[in-house]
């Protein structure tokens, strides 16, 4: 019985393939000024599978495919958590605290400073708080922590990446000039950049802002300012402000001079729009509600 002919490989495993080429390559001329350029090569991979006639790419993998290409000009600040988005223990931590923390996050790893972050000592993994856990034996973080990477925020991303698989590591800490933490970078943030785009962004984008019937928006606390604006036809920024504020958050809690608590209302010093605070925390605001006081 004639055997079937095999299916054509997917663009994404030929891309698969040539990644791991491309690391391969990167650790074999590590002592060498040669350099292999993966943008070069997902571009030649296109095309070729253009000229070859290949199946149409289905519109999921011609994003994931561009997210790959712009990926190359990452660097470590695109794809990191920012700071205020940062969970962590301190030295001291109780047993309570961490095993309470390890089990609300569901993180597996969760890094440790002594007094404030930016004296961020290692990382904790949770095979390794398991382990103790099952030994029965007084809680010690600092014989438990692992070393960390500390990087800048202008490191390339593909750099990055393979740097944490070359060291073994998965976590990387983001530090500005002056040594202060602006960021954390892990692996699976990496890869999230690249294929949450397709899939949890866009579920996060649509439940980010909602319109309601009354004309009042209701915004997650990092949504661009801009985009508010241009969605409200308003200009809410206040010349009188002196940071930088990219986010409606940002925003309201420049506008109040501290991070409000939820339910509180800030009203625009010069416009006729009040924020109601949906949601916060004691480090930002997670969540408002806009609307022209009438």
């Amino acid at each position: 019985m004639p055997s079937s002919p095999e299916p054509e490989p997917s663009l994404l495993s030929v891309f698969n393939n040539s990644i791991k080429k491309f690391f391969k390559g990167r650790k074999k001329a590590a002592d060498s000024s040669e350099s292999s350029n993966l943008r070069e090569t997902l571009e030649e991979l296109i095309e070729e599978h253009i000229e070859d006639g290949g199946q149409p790419i289905p519109s999921d993998e011609r994003e994931l495919l561009g997210n790959l290409v712009n990926f190359t000009e990452l660097t470590a600040a695109d794809v990191m958590i920012p700071r205020v988005d940062i969970v962590a223990l301190t030295l001291d931590s109780t047993e309570e605290d961490l095993l309470a923390t390890f089990t609300r996050t569901r993180m597996q790893r969760i890094p440790v400073y002594r007094h404030t972050l930016d004296e961020i000592l290692g990382v904790l993994h949770v095979q390794d708080v398991l382990a103790w856990k099952a030994s029965g034996k007084k809680l010690n973080i600092k014989n438990m922590m692992k070393e960390v990477l500390f990087i800048s925020p202008a490191m390339r991303a593909l750099d990055l990446m393979y740097s944490l698989r070359q060291n073994g590591s998965r976590l990387a800490i983001v530090v500005d000039e002056f040594g202060g933490v602006d960021g954390l970078v892990s692996l699976t943030t990496i890869v999230e950049k690249i294929v949450g785009n397709i899939h949890d962004d866009q579920v996060e984008m649509e439940d980010e802002l909602h319109k309601k019937p009354d004309g009042s928006i209701v915004a997650d606390g990092r949504f661009a300012l801009e985009e508010i604006e241009e969605s409200m036809g308003l200009d809410l920024m206040v010349e009188d402000l002196e940071d930088e504020i990219e986010t409606i958050g940002g925003l309201v809690s420049s506008l109040a001079g501290r991070v409000p608590v939820r339910g509180e209302l800030i009203h625009h010093p010069k416009l006729p729009v009040q924020f109601e605070v949906v949601e916060a925390d004691p480090r930002k605001v997670k969540r408002v509600k806009i609307r022209i006081a009438g």
